[in-house]
């Protein structure tokens, strides 16, 4: 260490000297310290780490909160002042890192000269004379008590929600790309997505999906219909420009009603500075908006993904391609991923993008998953989160525990945790509702979730997809009807809504609309395409009955042990429906877990075979 100029004494005082001379700088961080004393964003952590036992943010942070006690010792100024002096963005944020800090308000700094010396450790000394306090006091203190352990059992279910009713909502448009290269989209797209997910993390704000943004790409409407459409109160918009190894970044804070600008600046920085660059436009839009950035907010925001630029940019153009649906290949974007890890084995959102695309894969046509093929998306789940506590990564593994272990208490815990970590991810919220659905029977707080997933991600087609589902079992066709409508506009190909739609008119009893339906929905598949005849040849020869048994040879071809099911249940076969849902069992069919939500079989509840499918399940009553 010698070597380096960096012995404990000499690094603890180049620490200090640095943050002297930078702390009143607002836009000094972690990465602009590391910089400085000479060592990678990870080194400088884990030396602190070991040193203070504190992440580096926070170094910084109580470093600031020091300078301001002497600050508000002299009584020269406004405590808001004090907070822009020692680069706090924002008041309440000081007011509240302080508060947590010394254990009291900044405002009582000038009442406890005569007070022992505030410890550098932050220890919060509040020094309550309980001799002293009245019996009202008493009384007071356990009714606090009291309510606070009344509540603390729901605490699980409220403390990630997202109200609906925050005025503090943004929703960030489509950066403009105006490089020369116009192959750098995918630099544009990152750019906005990183940004949408450093606001995500902020609980005061409620943040649009980056999948709804999208559909304003092209766009022509104003800033207020969008908001409007949107129900957000302030839109961000965004030119981004790459040269080399410059970024140029324009972006504005927009009042939607009334299209009024409240913050606008030009940014300019150096590529491999695109990190710090990105936290800091969060944090000036949480400051322009009054939103509070707690401690491991903050922490958050300021985390650097990578210090491998090549990696992130091949990170970046993956996801670009995957998500324009341009015939890249699954097995495509594998490949650039695992190329990303072969540039930085800890690059954590390459983890869980891989775990996702293994469950996807192996759910798809409901294929039979090997214990091997768990464990290594396992793997690479836990590895993401043990990396950076991610909430991509635990809802990962909430998928894993729920449709291949049925693991009900961890499933639960790995989606709570999702939300905990991203208050506005809204998959994590539409996987919650679906597993308190499904299989803890909890409609009133499924709903919940999902509605905030459906406002988070308004043209997302999974969550609309899911309502529809509840809207279904739940008998409420209609309603039904109206989710499946909008999921035609959101994509006219997906021929889920038209399957949907068949269930919700069968049960309505109008069978020419059903039969329409379903005709519909698979003629939008060209392998279908024989089985439109088939069903139409069907109807008209034997009825809705002529259907039911069409689709059941059609599902028992292609293997679908779950579909041959629910269609032998329309047929009101309940022998053959418990063989297959017995064959479901057997094979550990994915969708299995939502048999005892499932309307097509309410009429075989009471079967004992049944019931002890579910008790095998540990889905018993």
């Amino acid at each position: 260490m010698a070597k380096n100029d960096l012995s404990d004494k000499v690094f603890i005082k180049k620490l200090d000297n640095i943050l002297e001379d930078n702390y009143s700088r607002e836009g000094f961080g972690v990465q602009e310290l590391a910089i400085k004393i000479g060592l990678s964003h990870t080194q400088l952590h884990r030396k602190i780490k070991s040193e203070y036992r504190k992440s580096t943010s926070q170094y910084i942070r109580e470093f600031r909160l020091e300078k301001a006690v002497i600050l508000l010792r002299e009584n020269v100024t406004s405590v808001a002042e004090v907070a822009y002096c020692v680069g706090f963005n924002s008041p309440t944020y000081f007011n509240k890192s302080f508060n947590s800090y010394f254990g009291y308000p900044p405002g009582e700094v000038k009442y406890r000269l005569n007070e022992k010396s505030e410890s550098k450790k932050g220890k919060q000394n509040i020094l309550s004379k309980w001799k002293q306090l009245s019996v009202l006091t008493l009384a007071l203190i356990s009714l606090l008590i009291s309510i606070y352990t009344l509540t603390d059992k729901n605490k699980d279910k409220t403390e990630s929600t997202v109200a609906l009713t925050n005025e503090l909502s943004v929703a960030v448009l489509p950066f403009k790309n105006l490089s020369e290269d116009r192959n750098n989209q995918h630099f544009a797209d990152g750019i906005m997505d990183d940004i949408i997910n450093h606001l995500s993390a902020i609980k005061e704000l409620r943040v649009i999906s980056r999948t709804t943004m999208d559909q304003y790409k092209e766009s022509t409407k104003t800033i207020p219909e969008i908001g409007k459409e949107l129900k957000v109160s302030y839109v961000i918009e965004s030119t981004i420009q790459k040269y080399q190894d410059s970024v140029r970044l324009i972006i504005q804070l927009i009042e939607a009603e009334n299209d009024k600008n409240v913050w606008a600046q030009d940014f300019r920085r150096e590529f491999k500075n695109i990190f710090s660059l990105e936290s800091e436009i969060a944090k000036k839009v949480a400051s322009e908006l009054k939103a509070t950035i707690s401690p491991n907010e903050l922490e958050r925001i300021e985390r650097i993904p990578t210090e491998n630029m090549d990696a992130y940019n091949f990170y970046l153009k993956g996801n670009y391609s995957f998500n324009s649906n341009n015939n890249d290949s699954l097995l495509a974007y594998k490949k650039i991923l695992y190329r990303t890890l072969e540039l930085d084995p800890d690059f954590a959102m390459a983890y869980a993008a891989l775990a996702r695309i293994k469950i996807q894969r192996m759910r798809a046509k409901y294929l039979v998953a090997t214990k091997e093929e768990i464990e290594k998306a396992k793997t690479l789940a836990i590895r993401s989160i043990e990396i950076d506590d991610n909430a991509r990564g635990h809802a990962s593994l909430g998928w894993l525990y729920l449709w291949f272990e049925w693991n009900w208490k961890e499933a639960e815990k790995q989606f709570r945790h999702a939300i905990q970590v991203n208050p506005n991810y809204a998959g994590g919220h539409v996987y919650l509702a679906e597993f308190l659905y499904n299989i803890k029977g909890d409609i009133s707080e499924a709903r919940k979730h999902l509605d905030i997933a459906l406002y988070l991600a308004p043209y997302a087609y999974y969550p609309r997809s899911v309502s529809a589902s509840f809207y279904f079992n739940d008998a409420n066709f209609t309603g039904s009807i109206k989710e499946s409508e909008k999921l035609k506009e959101i994509d006219e190909n997906n021929t889920s809504a038209y399957l949907i739609n068949f269930l919700n008119y069968i049960f309505l009893g109008e069978e020419n609309k059903a039969v329409n339906e379903l005709k519909t929905g698979w003629k939008k598949e060209s392998e279908n395409s024989k089985i439109t005849i088939q069903i139409e040849e069907a109807f008209n020869q034997r009825g809705i009955n002529g259907v039911y048994q069409c689709l059941v040879d059609y599902e028992m071809e292609t293997s679908d042990l779950y579909s041959t099911a629910r269609y032998y249940a329309l047929l009101e076969d309940n022998e053959n429906v418990i063989k297959w849902l017995e064959k479901c069992y057997e094979q550990h069919d994915s969708r299995l877990p939502y048999i005892k939500s499932d309307r097509l079989f309410k009429n075989i509840h009471t079967d004992t075979r049944f019931q002890s499918i579910l008790d095998k399940m540990n889905l018993g009553d």
